[in-house]
């Protein structure tokens, strides 16, 4: 999309302010980075100890020799991605200094890369360039059953326990979402099985959010304390008076870089039908 002094709501915009207005717009917006633990690191990746198997204790007799027991560890490695975006602005707009532009065209930016994240993220396959999708991690599946109760619900809350953390946000497909979300305590009646608050619905206590990006019929039941997003503090907006010479224009460049580690994949449960 290309701004121009008759875009709604553009006014005026100063290019050197883009880069405070990006990134948290850019979290807001997308539903992965909502669920994730994020990290900012300025470093090139980032390194994370998952213990695969505990160390043991033992009885000891008194005076007896303390047996040495050490955990098996392993390390997940999340190196930031490079995701980008160019919209052309037009000059005529930034002469102006109306900071509703500057708000307008930051809004646009973070709305393309937090749908591109998610898009990466909820895929089914990962991404050439991107980050591991959750449709290639070895994910524990649970039946759905149709949705026809919060039950594959209670059992991926239950599932995710067993492996000694829980689900803090299930993320479903709008329509799933829309289909759990009208669920009814019975024939006949009008109260649903959902818990609804004004910080909006939830199984459980467990938030449940809706992203477009989800595969259909599919809800990840995500643990935050295994689902790591690591984002780069070298994120960028650039400005290019050069490319659009002749239009009169500029292209504004924004760049983030992020990656996604999932430190016990089996502790992300993945709800769907099972053949």
């Amino acid at each position: 999309m290309a701004f121009t002094t008759t875009t709604a709501g553009a006014g005026g915009l100063l290019p050197e302010d883009f880069g405070d207005l990006l990134w948290q717009p850019t979290r807001d917006r997308s539903v992965a980075l909502q669920v994730a633990t994020v990290h900012q690191t300025r470093y090139k990746e980032m390194h994370f100890p998952v213990v695969t198997a505990l160390p043991s204790a033992s009885w000891v007799a008194e005076m007896g020799t303390i047996p040495e027991s050490d955990p098996d560890v392993e390390t997940v490695i999340a190196t930031p991605k490079k995701i980008a975006q160019i919209t052309p602005v037009s000059l005529e707009m930034i002469r102006d200094s109306d900071p509703a532009a500057l708000t307008l065209v930051a809004t646009s930016l973070a709305a393309a890369l937090a749908n591109g994240v998610d898009a990466a993220v909820f895929a089914a396959a990962t991404a050439t360039n991107g980050p591991t999708a959750l449709g290639a991690v070895a994910a524990t599946v649970v039946d759905a059953n149709g949705y026809t109760n919060l039950d594959p619900f209670i059992e991926a809350q239950a599932e995710a326990a067993s492996r000694g953390t829980r689900i803090t946000a299930f993320v479903a497909d709008p329509a799933t979402y829309t289909l759990v979300r009208t669920l009814k305590t019975g024939t006949g009646s009008n109260a649903y099985l959902m818990d609804v608050s004004a910080n909006g619905v939830s199984i459980g206590g467990t938030p449940l959010l809706q992203s477009q990006n989800v595969p259909a019929g599919t809800v990840y039941g995500i643990p935050q304390d295994h689902f790591h997003a690591v984002v780069s503090t070298e994120n960028e907006v650039s400005v290019s008076e050069h490319t659009k010479f002749a239009q009169y224009a500029v292209d504004v460049r924004a760049v983030i870089r992020v990656d996604f580690a999932y430190t016990y994949p089996e502790a992300i449960v993945k709800i769907a039908e099972v053949a």
